[in-house]
């Protein structure tokens, strides 16, 4: 069998070497971590005097851990069907960093309890913020036009078109690239800010918030809908001519 080289050694290092520094937040040092870097499609930190290499991922109910630690050739991975819509906490992540402290030192440190605990006070964040969201709302507000007036198709240079539509006296909005996931129902919150839940169920709800030129066009609008993963306020739609 002749061996063909998919990825050579000077490519592969660059790949795992650290180009962008990440805040290891405060008191990390404390779990054994004092650094914490991006590499190419890998995340790198120490711990217990060695590095270590991973990345996670996945959809609702398929959440996966990948973690290398090459100096003591060991590699661990983890798959779950995990469910974490609402917290970075994850039974994977446990998992990895009990099975590390297995090989690399005698911690007996109870992961599953820090990572339910994450859990409860994400939820509880999640709760507040939504709680002080709906405290803001301004009611008995109307949308400054006429709700067909907001029909078209508004590009971002970056992302590419979306669309608004209008039936059934309802507005919906797609975004066109990934038009399976990126679409909802646009339900009036207050002014010219509408409510919309995509179909990734990865995602909170989010917020479409218009503005308009002297003479009351709409221009553009944003999408306020944050979450770790997709960075939507970098984007605004320009509504097209």
């Amino acid at each position: 069998m002749e061996w063909q080289t998919i990825i050579i050694k000077k490519i592969f290092r660059k790949i795992l070497t650290a180009h962008t520094a990440i805040n290891a937040g405060p008191g990390k040092e404390i779990d054994g971590t004092h650094f914490v870097a991006a590499g190419l499609g890998w995340f790198f930190y120490d711990y217990s005097g060695r590095k270590v290499i991973a990345h996670g991922g996945g959809l609702i109910g398929f959440i996966s851990q990948i973690t290398f630690i090459p100096e003591d050739k060991i590699g661990i991975i983890v798959l779950t069907n995990d469910d974490a819509r609402v917290s970075s906490a994850r039974v994977s992540s446990a998992i990895v960093k009990k099975v590390t402290d297995l090989f690399l030192n005698e911690k007996n440190t109870d992961y599953v309890e820090i990572e339910f605990q994450k859990k409860i006070k994400k939820e509880e964040k999640l709760k507040f913020t939504k709680e002080k969201r709906d405290s803001l709302r301004q009611k008995e507000t109307a949308p400054s036009l006429q709700l067909e007036k907001y029909v078209g198709v508004y590009n971002d240079k970056m992302y590419g078109d979306a669309e608004i539509n209008f039936t059934d006296n309802k507005l919906t909005l797609t975004l066109l690239p990934t038009k399976i996931l990126f679409i909802s129902e646009m339900k009036h919150w207050h002014f010219d800010t509408f409510r919309i839940k995509f179909n990734d169920d990865f995602l909170p709800e989010g917020f479409v918030t218009f503005s308009f030129d002297s003479n009351a066009n709409i221009k553009s609008f944003k999408i306020d809908l944050p979450n770790p993963d997709f960075h939507f306020y970098n984007l605004e739609f320009e509504k097209k001519d």
